[in-house]
């Protein structure tokens, strides 16, 4: 009987059905291989941690620093909205008692006892505050709520047409102290806007009503954006501590007394400002009421 060579020392008298192990001993190195592996496949993994904490990280510095321009930009806004403010305190100032001396010259004109001061034919310097700066501020540089946005755009008409009141009055004085008047018209009908011959001339009239009104409306308007703006800068810097402790001083408003007292009279004025915003809620239908349009 012809027996097969030794199988891992084990003699049969047929082909051996027990797996060769010998090649093994040529693999020697094999735990170095594993080990390697191991190695590279950590390597791998805190290669790919340390990219996710890199990007991590500079996304978080990026959102810091776009934070604080923000609120930077809101500052900006504050401080212009302020100056517009104290603009239209100006304005109000000099427009309010013009109105009430002129109705008051207007009644005693119609009893027969007209009194014109000459403090009434005085020119108001017309300036023009720094609106297009603070509407870029608006648009541009901050993520404004529609409140402010609606604020800037009746601010920035609210202005133009103070400014312009104002440009036009002037001209109307320098008019009436030369005496270029149109036919048939003295000082007296442009003043007052008596009609001649059925045609009236109440430019004059009408700016001094009109611009009474423009300056509430800078009162009004310029007070929202800086509360609009503190409001969305403080946001921004509860937002900001999730990535930084460093105090950052957001601006407020701050109202003397005097005009305090004003500004409650402005705000009763337009309270429906603030109601137009509200939201308009969705009536929506129950299931069994599927059949109504």
């Amino acid at each position: 009987m012809t027996l097969w060579g030794p199988v891992n020392g084990v003699f049969t008298a047929s082909a051996s059905w027990l797996p060769n192990l010998d090649f093994l001993d040529k693999f020697q190195w094999f735990p170095f291989i594993l080990t390697a592996t191991a190695a590279l496949i950590t390597a791998l993994i805190g290669a790919r941690r340390g990219a996710s904490a890199a990007q991590k990280i500079a996304k978080n510095s990026k959102q810091h620093e776009e934070l604080i321009k923000e609120i930077r930009a809101c500052n900006a806004g504050i401080t212009i909205s302020t100056f517009m403010l104290d603009y239209a305190v100006g304005v109000y100032e000099v427009a309010h008692p013009m109105r009430e001396n002129y109705l008051e010259s207007m009644r005693l004109h119609n009893l027969g006892t007209p009194v014109i001061t000459p403090q009434e034919l005085r020119g108001i310097s017309a300036s023009t505050p720094p609106i297009v700066e603070l509407r870029k501020i608006i648009f541009e540089d901050v993520t404004a709520p529609v409140s402010a946005l609606r604020a800037i755009m009746s601010l920035s008409q609210a202005v133009e047409h103070a400014v312009n009141a104002i440009e036009s009055r002037n001209e109307l004085l320098e008019k009436f102290r030369s005496n270029q008047y149109p036919d048939g018209f003295g000082f007296t009908e442009m003043y007052y806007g008596i009609p001649v011959g059925g045609v009236a001339h109440r430019d004059y009239h009408d700016i001094v009503m009109n611009l009474a009104e423009t300056s509430d409306e800078m009162l009004f308007f310029s007070e929202v954006l800086c509360v609009e703006l503190y409001e969305h800068a403080s946001a921004l810097r509860k937002s900001l501590k999730t990535f930084s402790k460093e105090p950052v001083v957001v601006r407020k408003l701050l109202l003397r007394p005097d005009v305090e007292a004003r500004q409650v009279r402005v705000r009763e004025k337009y309270k429906d400002w603030y109601a137009s915003m509200k939201p308009i809620q969705d009536m929506r239908r129950k299931w069994w009421q599927f059949w109504r349009k």
